[in-house]
């Protein structure tokens, strides 16, 4: 009866510290004065195509990870059809803020994207006009998880 009591007390402080940040929201950017770009598509769960000056390109969502759907060596991962749904959801006929991982502070060109081994470019999405934060939307709603097999600026907020 102990162990029960004990056992139950501890997977109650664990989904209530787990739940604990889901209220939260993240920092609002000032995202006057940028530009937005249209989504052209859905790719997977964390890979959408963009209409960025006159052509399409493909984005990677920084620090996410979604179950594979269109990989080109896997099979269709469970949950990940869902994942692309939800994504699709938020983003369907909407236009997007982009914010790129390179930070002035550090010297670096903010505006000049980086791409991953497959030719994506690597950004960050906010949802416009009300500036919800894409990347992290994924997370908190349990369509992926953080991806910290590479280092990213906003790691700690994932």
């Amino acid at each position: 009866m102990k162990t029960l009591f004990l056992t139950i007390a501890v997977l109650c402080f664990i989904l209530a510290s787990a739940s604990s940040g889901l209220g939260q929201e993240a920092p609002k950017k000032d995202f006057s004065g940028s530009l937005t770009y249209d989504v052209v598509r859905v790719v997977d769960g964390d890979t959408v195509v963009l209409k960025m000056d006159d052509k399409e390109v493909k984005v990677r969502l920084i620090g996410v990870d979604t179950p594979e759907t269109v990989h080109p060596t896997k099979q269709v991962e469970k949950f990940g059809k869902e994942a692309s749904a939800f994504l699709t959801n938020l983003l369907k006929g909407e236009k997007v803020y982009i914010e790129y991982e390179k930070d002035k502070s550090f010297g670096e060109d903010p505006d000049k994207p980086e791409t991953d081994k497959y030719d994506r470019t690597l950004a960050y999405l906010y949802r416009s006009p009300d500036g919800l934060f894409i990347n992290l939307e994924i997370i908190k709603h349990g369509y992926g998880h953080a991806y910290t097999k590479y280092p990213f600026k906003r790691m700690e907020e994932f």
